[in-house]
């Protein structure tokens, strides 16, 4: 994940951290779907994968970072606040998932 902050950060532009408050309503959305999609993630990997349930929580967590990451690279402009909210809603969609 590191690598993936490293590379990102030298491709596109940051975004100035007076442009980029973690108070706005943009944290909580990319920190939502993020969640979102580890969830998602890790139900599509239990059921179509016989990963064993931690296998398939840090590969939903490593989706939504990719996705997140990738939502990044494609606005041109990479925000570390925006990609920190990624991780932690990837973290916590990871953590709650369930299978339904």
């Amino acid at each position: 994940m590191l690598i993936v902050l490293f590379v990102f950060s030298g491709i596109a532009p940051c975004v100035h951290a007076a442009d980029d408050s973690w108070t706005t309503g943009d944290k909580f959305l990319h920190a939502g779907v993020a969640g979102g999609v580890s969830f998602v993630s890790y139900n599509l990997y239990k059921k179509t994968t016989k990963m064993d349930t931690v296998t398939a929580k840090l590969a939903a967590f490593a989706t939504a970072v990719a996705a997140g990451a990738l939502k990044e690279a494609i606005d041109g402009e990479f925000s570390e606040k925006d990609f920190i909210a990624d991780a932690i809603g990837g973290g916590i969609g990871a953590a709650i998932a369930f299978e339904f």
